[in-house]
Order: structure tokens, then sequence, then C-alpha cells
């Protein structure tokens, strides 16, 4: 929400990439580099933007929404 992200699916896709690339190195738990991991592939298509811009993404500040909201939750 932080960043424009348009919808809900973005999260759902986050989690789901997450879990598969957990799965990929053989983990049964998604640790927070899978996340962030994910949120690279996932987000910047999702970002707000005009036609035929690039969506930006600050991904300091989405390491820190990341970070710190994920203290105790994975």
């Amino acid at each position: 929400v932080e960043h424009g992200v348009v919808c809900r699916r973005a999260d759902i896709t986050v989690i789901k990439t997450a879990l598969t690339l957990a799965a990929m190195n053989g983990r049964k738990e998604v640790e927070l580099e899978d996340v962030k991991n994910a949120a690279k592939v996932v987000l910047p298509h999702r970002v707000r933007r005009r036609p035929f811009e690039e969506g930006q993404l600050d991904w300091d500040k989405v390491e820190s929404v990341l970070s710190s909201g994920a203290k105790g939750a994975l």
C-alpha cells in the first residue's frame, strides 16, 4: 500500500513466490530473504504509473517495510 501497489493480488503473489523460493532451496519455512527476492520479482510491474511509464519502487523503503513488519511474522 505504501508503494502504490494497485491490488491485494500482489500480496498473494509475493507470498506464493516466497513459498516457492523456500521450497526450491529445500526449506519448509520462508525466510525474510525469500520475501525480499519475491518482492523484487512481483512488485515493480504492479506499481501505479501512467501509461507507458516504468513503475518505480524505492527499494530502501521496501526493505524497511519488510524488515520492520517481519519481526515475528515469518
